[in-house]
């Protein structure tokens, strides 16, 4: 066979298997577009259903409209959903396509991605709870803390939120299917480093300090603003009543700084404002 023949067949070959293929890719993009126009429908109806249902608002009553915005998500909720619909329809489009041009490889890839967005859907969902619990308790904190004059609320309820935001990032890598071992003996070794660490500190550097912040909590129920106090000679009225120190205006209009532990462990003769 010379090599004319051969360059026939070759050519006659390959288009045989372009026209072959080629009703495929014309039915596969038909598909798509049709797929890709009731998607586009759909969203817009979900959208609008959910809007005028009241679905956004629901959301922000529920306090986590705000959540969503420190998630990075502007886009209102009902279109959020929308979204996420339109984004699965599109999946099922590409598996449909990746059928009628019989790529099996791909098809199965996408059905195994497919299979795994409930696993997203629940790492994103636990993320959303430590972060409402996060906020919760920081804010339950810095309220408590505020009511009692207590200036170190914000630190104790910053780092109780970025403990349980971390606690939710290993469930979420473990709904994830992904190897958390390391990462929780790290976070365990961190928190047992961070306990000693500030056992050690409460107990031998900052003892004294630690006994006028605790302090602080009992003169609170006794003392407030406005009141005169007399304490080993010195008499005045009560500015404030911080963590650590009390201080009282004398009548010559100089300040006395008092420990908190001093107030509490002295008898104090006083006029309430």
């Amino acid at each position: 066979m010379d090599f004319k023949t051969t360059l026939i067949e070759s050519l006659n070959s390959m288009w045989v298997n372009v026209t072959n293929f080629l009703p495929k890719v014309i039915g596969a993009l038909i598909l798509f577009v049709i797929i890709y126009l009731i998607a586009k429908t759909l969203r817009k109806v979900i959208g609008t259903s959910l809007d005028k249902l009241g679905f956004n608002q629901l959301i922000d009553r529920l306090n986590l409209t705000q959540s969503l915005h420190q998630a990075g998500i502007k886009a209102p909720p009902s279109q959020l959903v929308a979204k996420i619909v339109f984004f699965l329809v599109m999946l099922g489009a590409l598996i449909v396509c990746a059928d009628v041009l019989q790529m099996e490889k791909v098809s199965k890839a996408i059905e195994s991605f497919i299979n795994y967005i409930p696993n997203i859907f629940g790492a994103a969902f636990i993320l959303f709870l430590a972060q409402m619990a996060g906020m919760f308790i920081r804010e339950t904190v810095e309220a408590t803390a505020e009511h009692l004059n207590f200036d170190y609320g914000k630190a104790i309820g910053g780092a109780l939120y970025a403990l349980i935001f971390i606690i939710g990032i290993v469930l979420a890598f473990e709904q994830l299917q992904i190897e958390t071992t390391l990462l929780s003996n790290v976070i365990q070794i961190g928190l047992i480093a961070a306990g000693v660490s500030l056992a050690i500190s409460l107990g031998l550097g900052t003892k004294s300090v630690s006994n006028k912040i605790v302090s602080g909590v009992y003169v609170r129920e006794d003392f407030e603003q406005g009141d005169e106090i007399t304490l080993n000679g010195v008499t005045g009225v009560i500015t404030s009543v911080g963590s650590v120190n009390t201080h009282i205006k004398k009548a010559d209009g100089s300040i006395v700084i008092i420990p908190n532990n001093i107030l509490i462990e002295s008898v104090v003769e006083c006029k309430k404002g």
